[in-house]
């Protein structure tokens, strides 16, 4: 497609403002995660660089909807100008006809679409799944450095970890206990002699595997207590970022 001088200056008119419009509109809807992943850095004293790469896998989360937009109101505001200028009654009298200006606009149109198309089937899935791949490993890494012997662990939302003695080198820990609140019906309190944070980044799943312990907890009626020994146990964490990526993360291929 070849583009004349005049469609050349019409793509540029809209190519500015709707370049502009793409910056404001992904910066305004990721400003709200934005104060959230702050306080990654500020109480749990995530590196800023790890930041600054969960921020930019959200970025093409929001291209499908911020491209769309910023082309149309890039267009309104560059024929809004031509407009005002005066320049579309001067094309007109140069006998340009408003259909032959539409040219640039439909090459800008089918940019966007092909951007568009590219970012919903392909790139941000991947990004979904590089975010959620490395806000796991930034969780399960401030959970190895936030357990401590004799200090209570309360970052897991409904579970309070307690150890009694921990091996710094392999992590193992010693007189383990766990108030498992997550289920306000059903509350449980586990004690264990030992037990490790396993962690497997094939499937994002983070546990906590018990050896040698026993499960206290009330019956639904509160009328009796039940106690069930085991010699080893599994408590599943929700740590962000884990479990199963969603269909969001899906590429074309695996869908």
């Amino acid at each position: 497609m070849l583009l004349s001088r005049i469609d050349r200056y019409i793509f540029r008119e809209i190519a500015v403002p709707t370049l502009l419009s793409l910056g404001i509109f992904s910066f305004v809807l990721v400003a709200g995660r934005t104060l959230k992943l702050a306080d990654l850095v500020i109480s749990k004293g995530v590196p800023l660089k790890d930041v600054a790469g969960l921020l930019g896998s959200l970025f093409p989360a929001f291209f499908s909807i911020t491209i769309p937009l910023s082309v149309l109101l890039g267009t309104l505001l560059a024929f809004a100008r031509l407009s005002t200028d005066a320049e579309i009654i001067a094309l007109k009298a140069a006998g340009i006809s408003l259909v032959r200006m539409l040219k640039p606009v439909l090459l800008i149109a089918l940019l966007a679409t092909i951007l568009t198309g590219w970012c919903v089937i392909d790139l941000a899935p991947r990004a979904n799944h590089a975010f959620r791949e490395r806000l796991f490993r930034l969780a399960r890494e401030q959970a190895h450095v936030a357990l401590a012997p004799r200090v209570f662990y309360t970052d897991i939302p409904g579970l309070t970890l307690y150890a009694d003695r921990m091996q710094e080198r392999t992590g193992e820990m010693e007189g383990v206990l766990i108030a498992d609140l997550r289920n306000p019906k059903h509350p449980a309190t586990i004690f264990a002699e030992r037990g490790r944070l396993m962690t497997s980044d094939g499937d994002q799943v983070a546990s906590l595997a018990l050896s040698q312990g026993s499960i206290h907890a009330r019956t639904p009626d509160k009328e009796s207590y039940q106690v069930v020994g085991f010699t080893s146990y599994r408590v599943n964490l929700p740590l962000a970022g884990g479990g199963d990526s969603g269909r969001r993360s899906l590429k074309m291929k695996e869908i």
